[in-house]
């Protein structure tokens, strides 16, 4: 497998694209390139071990696009657009989302995302509203 990044590759096209719509952040890493050859990567070798143990297409698939998505399920950037949609009634655009984030991204390095515990979504946003003027 090569090492470059290469968008007509299915699987780093597939991220590249989420990373552009959910996690538009991490497009600034100048490790970007490598994180999506190395996942794509990944993502291809679980469909090929999946399909040599004869599972079918679609969960050879399945398996791979856990591997392609894993722990990218939580976008901060669209938790902002959407706490800043809830709190001053009015769109907010991803370009200034991503300044805000950039503003704001230490808080979001002390929460998980995962918000079964809704006490910990309210404090995010309380912390969150403060960057919004």
């Amino acid at each position: 497998m090569d090492n470059k990044l290469n968008l007509l590759d299915s699987f780093q096209r597939n991220l590249f694209s989420y990373l552009n719509n959910y996690q538009p952040q991490m497009l600034k890493d100048d490790d970007v390139e490598e994180f999506i050859v190395q996942r794509a990567n990944s993502a291809h070798s679980a469909y090929l071990q999946s399909s040599l143990r004869g599972e079918p297409h679609y969960l050879a698939m399945e398996e791979a696009n856990t591997v392609l998505h894993g722990g990218l399920e939580f976008s901060p950037v669209s938790f902002i657009q959407e706490t800043y949609e809830e709190k001053k009634k009015e769109v907010l655009d991803v370009d200034k989302a991503l300044d805000i984030y950039d503003k704001a991204k230490g808080i979001f390095s002390q929460c998980s995302g995962d918000f079964e515990d809704i006490e910990e979504e309210i404090k995010l946003k309380e912390r969150l509203v403060s960057f919004f003027d």
